[in-house]
């Protein structure tokens, strides 16, 4: 009779949300749960295993199953204890509230409750922000060779409309970069030429960040300097020049849980 119980009303409450009826899931679930326990008990004392008092296991169950629906264990823990009064209950509703929520959350089943699903979505969001590196978000970024001139500088700065371009040598390592800024200026006092080459007005000592580096950290160095692009080194020995992390795409991947 408990199984027959069970099966009919897990079938007329999904009906019932599967139909969008007024009803819900919160009376449901302590049903089914109150239900589903007894019936476990029962069969392993028909089986001679010591389950004692079976109707306690409706209470044990009404807090798993309520846990697994709302993904809010504390919460069903309590209800069942103000339910019950029953004080000694708590460590079998603690285990069985915390396992049901815990294997629906690894099955990535959403919550009943919106706010529990958006806060879940906004963990897994700040958990991913926290252990992707920086490899993942590498753009191209302009890079010439030291002995390119000045001109150059100016036409590749203009055409991928970067106040900076990286400076690289033969092998591909970075040796700094060259401020549009810096380069009009200079030019303006009479200082260098169009055909200057690039190397004069590189700038050695700027930051960067590596490929291997966490968001997270790409995020704190943004929050040191004025820049909206880094260069993205291999590691700090071989200095390699792999391309650029912008700020706009760290603040796109942060969006999920701001």
């Amino acid at each position: 009779a408990l199984l027959v119980l069970l099966v009919l009303k897990m079938v007329a409450t999904a009906l019932s949300v599967g139909s969008s009826a007024v009803g819900g899931l919160f009376t449901p679930s302590l049903l089914i749960g109150a239900l589903l326990g007894v019936a476990i008990a029962t069969v392993a004392s028909a089986a001679g295993l010591p389950a004692g008092n079976v109707l306690l296991y409706a209470a044990i169950g009404m807090a798993a199953v309520l846990a697994s629906v709302s993904q809010a264990p504390l919460m069903a823990i309590i209800m069942v204890l103000e339910m019950t009064l029953n004080s000694s209950l708590l460590f079998p509703l603690m285990i069985a509230s915390v396992l049901a929520s815990m294997t629906v959350y690894r099955l990535q089943s959403t919550s009943t409750y919106p706010v529990v699903s958006q806060h879940f979505s906004r963990s897994d969001a700040w958990f991913d922000f926290d252990n992707s590196i920086i490899s993942q978000f590498i753009v191209p970024g302009a890079a010439l060779l030291p002995e390119e001139s000045v001109r150059k500088a100016l036409a590749v700065s203009s055409l991928k409309r970067e106040r900076f371009v990286y400076i690289v040598n033969q092998y591909g390592q970075f040796l700094g970069v060259v401020s549009i800024h810096d380069i009009s200026r200079k030019i303006l006092d009479g200082e260098i030429t169009l055909d200057s080459p690039v190397s004069v007005v590189t700038d050695g000592d700027f930051p960067f960040i590596c490929a291997n580096q966490t968001i997270r950290e790409g995020w704190e160095a943004f929050a040191q300097v004025t820049l909206e692009r880094l260069p993205v080194l291999n590691n700090p020995l071989e200095r390699k020049f792999l391309g650029a992390l912008t700020k706009t795409s760290l603040i796109q991947k942060a969006k999920d849980f701001i």
